[in-house]
């Protein structure tokens, strides 16, 4: 409140130098309208005597007393040059008079207009010096508070540090660290909740694409067994023809009479004799009976065609030291061709020609 009416104080000087201004600059304009209404006056009398002269002089024209004026007509023309200059110098006034009523008309609705601007700035004035001081209320109020505040706050403090010295003060220090600690734990708790969440995000996303690459691979599969069934059809067929083509070439009923790698007959089982097997394709092989130890097996991964000379002693003196002494027929030698056959994903036809043909 100190402050706003000082400012007040501070004010006014200001405010009555730009009073004193403004009213002169008003106060001036009608001043010399005045002083121009007075010339006017007196203009306006100086042409009512001239008209009663005039008057005077027609009186005396009409009573024969015109005869002395038409000797002053030269003096009266310029006389009456004169009268209208005169004339003219009244109307003149007279425009000045009226357009000096204007000016002091809107001169006084000028003042009016000040008054009003004087009486709001008033108004303003004082509704800023209200709200001065109501603002200085208000801040007179949260000081007030805030002293209060802070005397509650050194009770409070004084209060603690007697407990303290009474002993006291533990239990409350104990709340203030469960409080502490559960606070944390919600925390953590918070934190955990949005790591599941995203973890859950990551194992759905996860999951969708263990699903797509399960459907791709299935679709895979698919793809591969009917890849595998189609070689296994063809095997077949293979096997077909070659079993009809071996047995189409049976011609005798002697099983012991084979040759091989030559045109005439001899001994089942000449043990010094070789017999020239041709492979080709990935799986090289060679048919043979239930026992693995009479087989002619060559099981590597080559894609090698060539000729080689294979001895089948170990063949004849298995079947000669053998009880039963089966012998080896053409019927079981296709057999065994047949059940031979390996046919795998992905690989190429074996085959196996034998430089001669069973006879029988």
């Amino acid at each position: 409140m100190d402050s706003s009416s000082s400012m007040c104080k501070q004010a006014q000087p200001i405010v009555r130098k730009a009073r004193k201004k403004k009213v002169k600059g008003v106060v001036d304009p009608i001043k010399q309208a005045e002083k121009k209404n007075r010339r006017l006056e007196k203009a306006i009398a100086t042409s009512a005597a001239i008209r009663a002269e005039l008057e005077k002089k027609k009186q005396m024209k009409k009573e024969g007393q015109l005869e002395a004026a038409d000797e002053e007509d030269s003096a009266d023309a310029a006389k009456k040059k004169q009268e209208r200059d005169e004339l003219e110098r009244i109307k003149q006034a007279e425009n000045k008079k009226n357009r000096l009523e204007k000016s002091i008309a809107t001169s006084a609705a000028i003042m009016a207009e000040l008054e009003k601007k004087k009486l709001r700035k008033l108004e303003e004035q004082k509704r800023l010096a209200e709200e001065g001081a109501a603002i200085a209320e208000k801040k007179k109020r949260r000081l007030e508070k805030a002293i209060a505040t802070t005397a509650a706050i050194r009770a409070e403090l004084e209060k603690k540090k007697q407990m303290k010295k009474e002993g006291q003060l533990d239990a409350a220090v104990e709340e203030d660290s469960a409080y502490a600690a559960k606070k944390k734990q919600e925390r953590e708790e918070l934190e955990r909740i949005k790591q599941a969440e995203r973890k859950k995000r990551r194992i759905e996303k996860s999951i969708a694409t263990s699903a797509a690459i399960r459907a791709e691979l299935e679709k895979k599969k698919l793809r591969k067994l009917e890849e595998q069934r189609r070689l296994d059809e063809e095997g077949a067929a293979i096997a077909e023809a070659v079993a009809l083509h071996v047995l189409l070439g049976e011609d005798c009923d002697d099983s012991y009479r084979n040759t091989l790698n030559q045109e005439t007959g001899f001994k089942p089982w000449d043990y010094t004799t070789k017999i020239n097997l041709f492979s080709g394709g990935i799986n090289r092989f060679f048919p043979h009976q239930r026992c693995s130890s009479y087989a002619v097996h060559d099981n590597n991964r080559t894609r090698d065609s060539n000729w080689s000379s294979v001895s089948y002693e170990p063949f004849a003196r298995g079947w000669d030291n053998n009880n039963n002494n089966m012998g080896i027929s053409a019927d079981l030698f296709d057999t065994q061709a047949v059940s031979s056959l390996q046919i795998s994903e992905n690989t190429d036809v074996d085959a196996i020609v034998f430089n001669g043909m069973f006879r029988r």
